[in-house]
């Protein structure tokens, strides 16, 4: 079976595109890339996948092999943001940062989803 990596280098040498090229389009470094394809470094972000798809011109399943869950609102990635904060936030023995209860993670979050959006 290939890796995700293998598929994306067989996606980025049939386009005849460049470590370079599609690094600097998918905003990230070449050597990065580079790690990505070969398997050093696991493509495992949403927003790395997309942006690589996009460098390719090609759609983000091509490159996972399924369909991306895609987020409804642009906010959502935003609210998930907080509870990463959060939980980065304290670790065993070092705690960091504010720790902060689960109600008022969920009424940030809820109070996120529900604000009027300002029209674009």
């Amino acid at each position: 079976m290939e890796t995700f990596g293998q598929t994306l280098r067989k996606i980025r040498k049939a386009r005849g595109r460049s470590l370079a090229v599609v690094a600097g389009l998918a905003g990230i470094s070449p050597s990065y890339l580079s790690r990505l394809e070969s398997g050093d470094r696991s493509l495992d972000r949403r927003w790395l996948i997309v942006a690589l798809a996009h460098a390719l011109d090609v759609a983000p399943s091509e490159i996972t092999g399924s369909a991306l869950a895609i987020p409804r609102d642009p906010g959502d990635d935003l609210a998930l943001n907080e509870v990463r904060l959060a939980l980065l936030a304290v670790s065993l023995d070092e705690p960091r940062g504010e720790v902060r209860p689960v109600t008022r993670m969920s009424s940030a979050c809820w109070r996120h989803r529900t604000t009027p959006k300002a029209p674009l």
